[in-house]
């Protein structure tokens, strides 16, 4: 049975986290702004393989202290009651970049943060 105090707890919780991710958002839309910006420039340098995993490692290391997939999964999961884990969050955000590659232009921030994310799910996989 859910009480008013435990829901009263709950609620709480879920507005930390949802502010918490409004946070993270502004922070997004900013360096996204950036790195569209990089993309619809064709003087960026063509890189190769190796290049755009070096290039996902720097975006990992740049984000080593703010990693916001465990607070984004534990909200989904509040609000649908679904049960996503940490992977699942980062396999999702793995394939939303490779549908974002279908999308006519070719932005190389798709592949350097698909790279990225494939790498964050490896590293939750080897956690369990």
């Amino acid at each position: 049975m859910v009480t008013p105090s435990t829901h009263e707890a709950h609620a709480t919780e879920l507005r930390k986290l949802l502010d918490e991710i409004h946070r993270q958002k502004g922070e997004i839309i900013w360096l996204r702004g950036e790195l569209t910006e990089a993309c619809r420039s064709e003087s960026h340098e063509r890189l190769n393989a190796p290049d755009i995993l070096i290039a996902a490692a720097d975006v990992i290391q740049d984000r080593e202290g703010e990693r916001c997939m465990p607070t984004a999964v534990a909200t989904y999961n509040t609000l649908t009651g679904h049960k996503l884990t940490e992977r699942d969050g980062w396999i999702f955000i793995t394939i939303l970049k490779f549908a974002r590659t279908q999308g006519g232009s070719h932005c190389l921030d798709d592949y350097i943060y698909a790279a990225a994310c494939t790498a964050q799910a490896g590293e939750c996989a080897e956690a369990v």
